[in-house]
Parts: C-alpha cells; structure tokens; sequence
C-alpha cells in the first residue's frame, strides 16, 4: 500500500465509524426508547434478541473508531503538536476500554442473563470498585481526546471548523449519552457522529485532489 492510497483508507475509517455509530444509536434508541438505564432494564434488554447483533455493530464501529482517529492525527501530524498527538493517543485508549467492555456485553452478559441473571439485576457488576475505575478512565480519556482531538484538527484547516468544533463539545458529551433521557443523549449522538463523518468527507476530498 503507497502513501496515497494509506492516506485515502485513512480518511475512509472516520466515514465507517461515524456511518457505524450514528446507525448503532439510532436502533439503541428504538430499541429502549425513553426507558431509564437501571439494572432491570439492563437485564431485559440483555435478554432481548437484537443484543448481540447490536452489540457486535457497535463493536465494529468501536474497531472503525481506532484507525480513523489515528488517522485525524496523521492527516496534519506536522502541525499537530502535543494536543493533537495527546488527543488521538487518549481516544485509541479509550476506543480499547470500550471495546473490551463491549465485548463483555456480546460474550458474557448473554450467559449470566441466562444461568445467574442476578449478577446483572443486582447491579454488583457496576457497585464493583474496579468496573467504576475502568469507566472512569474510559470517561477522562474520551473526553480530554475528543476535545483534544478537536482543537488539533480546529487549528489544522485540513477538515471544516464546524466539524472541529462537533468532535470537540459533542465528542465529550457522547460519553455521558447512556446516562441521560434520550430525548437529550439522540442529539448529542447525531451531532457527533455527524462531525465525525463530515471530517473524515472533508480529508477524502483533499487527498482525491492531490
């Protein structure tokens, strides 16, 4: 592979993990629709026969998500600095914790609903000191790399300074998006996604120039 078509694959993935995200949340919210995210409902969803196809969409959008922001970085890395160089390194880490956990959600949340649905009724899986400190690593990595990733790609003019700035406030908004109603967490998904799609579009562009 030449340094054209690396760079043309690399403006690809940002497209393939926004298309993949934006179509994983908008079927989570059909699925749940307004219900609050509590242990019960936990285990119903888990039971429910969309899960695992679900679950393994997001999880290919997760393994988009690595490559396309490194590619944010490469795309301007003589320009990049720190910030940027920073911001694609926390979002890869914190693409892996999430990927990890939802590969928990396509093997193992399947099973305890099945043999020991108390595991996931009782919420212990989440009161664990240890799920809570991989959580918040996912959350400060997430969102120092968006925002960090933002501001890099802001400064770059190599993508447009709208979608800059959607990665930077919606980037870190989209880790809270479980946590709140929908009527809030579906905008907030939309408009990141978007962004993510309208700067992975905007590098296609500029390298089918060259």
């Amino acid at each position: 592979m030449n340094s054209k078509q690396l760079r043309l694959f690399g403006s690809i993935m940002p497209v393939m993990y926004g298309v993949i995200m934006l179509a994983y949340g908008i079927l989570w919210f059909a699925a749940m629709g307004s219900a609050q995210m509590n242990d019960d409902t936990i285990l119903t969803a888990v039971r429910a026969p969309w899960w695992i196809p679900l679950s393994v969409l997001g999880y290919a959008g997760v393994l988009a998500g690595i490559p396309a922001f490194a590619s944010f970085y490469l795309s301007h890395r003589d320009r990049a600095g720190r910030t940027g160089f920073l911001g694609a390194l926390f979002m890869v880490w914190a693409l892996v914790i999430q990927g990890s956990s939802v590969s928990w959600e396509i093997a193992i949340y399947p099973l305890l609903a099945k043999l020991n649905p108390e595991i996931i009724s009782s919420g212990v899986i989440y009161q664990n000191p240890v799920s809570g400190s991989i959580y918040l690593a996912l959350l400060v990595f997430m969102i120092s790399g968006s925002i960090m990733t933002g501001i890099s790609l802001f400064r770059s003019g190599n993508v447009s300074k709208i979608s800059a700035l959607g990665i930077t406030i919606f980037g870190a908004l989209y880790s809270v998006v479980v946590m709140v109603p929908p009527a809030i967490g579906a905008p907030v998904m939309v408009l990141y996604t978007l962004s993510v799609i309208s700067a992975g579009i905007s590098m296609l562009r500029h390298y089918t120039r060259d």
